[in-house]
């Protein structure tokens, strides 16, 4: 086996959305590569927000939204 012509290629992870438990504020991420910028903080009322999976809606919505 030759490992010459072999190149590592980047796939971007599924996107996701991140839901605040107290205030229920959710943004949707949809990451560019495997490196995730954003810092998982509510901005209304500052708590830790816990990563959810899209669900129906959600993936049709962003047919519509640029990110």
């Amino acid at each position: 086996i030759s490992f010459t012509n072999w190149k590592l290629k980047m796939v971007a992870p599924n996107p996701f959305k991140y839901k605040c438990p107290n205030c229920n504020y959710e943004k949707i991420i949809k990451p560019k590569s495997d490196v995730i910028d954003y810092l998982p903080f509510c901005p209304k009322c500052n708590s830790i927000m816990s990563e959810k999976k899209l669900d129906f809606f959600d993936k049709v919505l962003m047919r519509f939204k640029k990110f």
